[in-house]
C-alpha cells in the first residue's frame, strides 16, 4: 500500500486523500469472490480485487487527473468519501458496517494443488508478493515512463511543453496506483478473512 501511494506522492507529486479507496475496494472484491464461488479460489479473489480497484482508478483518475495540487487532493478525498457511503449503506451486499466474513480460501492450482493456508504459508505468499511488487514498480519507476512522471513531479508545464501528454502519463499513474493498493487490499482481506468500511 505504501508502494502504491509512492507512484502518485514521491513519483509523479500528486498528493492523494483517497487512496484508501482502493484499498477498500480491492479487498471487498476479495471477499465477494470467496463469497459467490464455491469452492472459494484464491486466485479469483485476487482477480476480482484487481479488476475492481482498477476500474475504480480508472474512472477516479479520468476526472481527478484534469485538476492540479489541492484541487486534485480534494477530488479524491471526495470520491473516497463516496465509496465509503456506499459501502456503509449498501447493507444488501456490502454487510454494512458488520462487514462481511468468510473462510480463509485454499491455495489452489487448478488441478495439480490445493492445500489451506497455514499462518507461516500465508506469510511467505503474501512476502512473495510484496517483493514482486516492489520489482515491478521499481522496473516501472526507473524506466523512461517513471523518468516521465518525474519530470512532471518537477515542473508540469515544461513536461507539456516538450511534447509529453501530462494527462495520460497521470491516468495510468493513478491506475498503476490503484491497482497496487487493490493487490494489498485483497491479501489484507485474506490474511483477516473479514472487510468492513472501517478498514
Amino acid at each position: 500500500l505504501a508502494m502504491s501511494s509512492d507512484i502518485l506522492i514521491g513519483y509523479t507529486g500528486m498528493v492523494s486523500f483517497g487512496h484508501s479507496a482502493f484499498f477498500g475496494l480491492g479487498m471487498y472484491g476479495a471477499a465477494a469472490a470467496l463469497l459467490l464461488f464455491a469452492p472459494p479460489n484464491l486466485w479469483l479473489a485476487i482477480l476480482f480485487g484487481l479488476v475492481g480497484a482498477a476500474g475504480v482508478a480508472l474512472f477516479v483518475a479520468y476526472f481527478s487527473t484534469r485538476l492540479r495540487d489541492i484541487y486534485f487532493a480534494i477530488t479524491t478525498l471526495i470520491f473516497s468519501q463516496i465509496f465509503y457511503v456506499i459501502i456503509f449503506t449498501w447493507t444488501d451486499v456490502t454487510g454494512g458496517e458488520n462487514g462481511l466474513y468468510f473462510t480463509q480460501p485454499p491455495f489452489t492450482i487448478p488441478g495439480i494443488f490445493s492445500a489451506r493456508f497455514s499462518t507461516v504459508s500465508l506469510h511467505w505468499f503474501v512476502l512473495a508478493v510484496v517483493a514482486l511488487s516492489y520489482l515491478a514498480l521499481r522496473r516501472i519507476t526507473q524506466s523512461p515512463f517513471g523518468m516521465v512522471l518525474q519530470s512532471i513531479r518537477e515542473n508540469e508545464p515544461r513536461t507539456r511543453a516538450i511534447g509529453y501528454h501530462v494527462e495520460r502519463y497521470k491516468i495510468v499513474a493513478v491506475l498503476l496506483s490503484g491497482v497496487f493498493a487493490g493487490l494489498s487490499g485483497t491479501l489484507y482481506a485474506v490474511q483477516h478473512r473479514f472487510a468492513a468500511p472501517d478498514f
